[in-house]
């Protein structure tokens, strides 16, 4: 049990830094196109 609560909160911790990567990415995507205009 105690296991499966490590392995639930790693994939949590994990989606947080994928979607705070996905964040940053974006904001970039969005910044340089209004850069080249």
């Amino acid at each position: 049990m105690i296991a499966a609560i490590f392995i639930i909160e790693a994939i949590r911790q994990n989606q947080y830094k994928m979607i705070q990567y996905h964040m940053k990415w974006i904001k970039n995507q969005i910044f340089q196109k209004h850069q080249l205009k």
